[in-house]
């Protein structure tokens, strides 16, 4: 039996296409592969606490703005979120505080940024997350007398969590003579939308 003749363009091109379908496979898989590796190496998104120390508390007493008999005294402190490098907002994370009178009220002169505290645990972030302004009741800090003066303190913790997620938050502990005093039950609120509760407490 005589076998038919294979057509050599036909075969040429069947060759061709084969390693162009193995080539293809071969980018696919190993571009898959790259982009999870990628995503594995990705870094975490994390924030440290930070600190508001007592050289910086004193500067608004000596501004006069704690007062008593300052109508402006200040009783707020608000909190917002900055970096000082947007690519490595992930590992640099830190707050600017301004103290006031309201949250609305504020001394811009005031403007302090809280050091990042390196002795703590950085908290990984993830999933949905919302950096509101917050904001702490002065008062409610205990590190201010009566007569405008300071308490013995070191500095304040600000230790962020997500207890009113989508939202961080921070706990607060007082650092006195190198011992960390946890402020139980009290800590900041994120505003929007707890900006009520600072309004009741005016």
């Amino acid at each position: 039996m005589e076998h038919s003749k294979q057509n050599p363009v036909l075969s040429a091109f069947k060759f061709v296409f084969s390693l162009a379908v193995v080539t293809l496979l071969f980018w696919v898989c190993t571009s898959g592969d790259k982009k999870k590796e990628g995503e594995e190496t990705k870094p975490p998104f994390k924030m440290n606490c930070v600190i508001l120390t007592k050289a910086q508390v004193q500067a608004w007493v000596d501004s006069g703005w704690t007062n008593p008999g300052n109508s402006n005294r200040i009783k707020k402190l608000l909190l917002q979120f900055y970096t000082a490098d947007a690519a490595s907002a992930g590992s640099n994370m830190q707050l600017v505080s301004y103290p006031g009178k309201s949250m609305t009220q504020v001394q811009g002169g005031g403007k302090s940024i809280l050091a990042i505290d390196t002795t703590c645990v950085a908290k990984t972030l993830s999933g949905p997350t919302a950096f509101a302004n917050n904001w702490v009741d002065l008062d409610g800090l205990k590190i201010i007398k009566a007569d405008g003066t300071l308490e013995v303190f070191d500095f304040v913790r600000f230790i962020p969590n997500t207890t009113y997620p989508p939202y961080i938050s921070f706990d607060i502990e007082i650092v006195r003579a190198g011992v960390a005093e946890a402020m139980k039950g009290f800590g900041t609120w994120p505003c929007p939308p707890y900006c009520s509760v600072a309004a009741s407490e005016e």
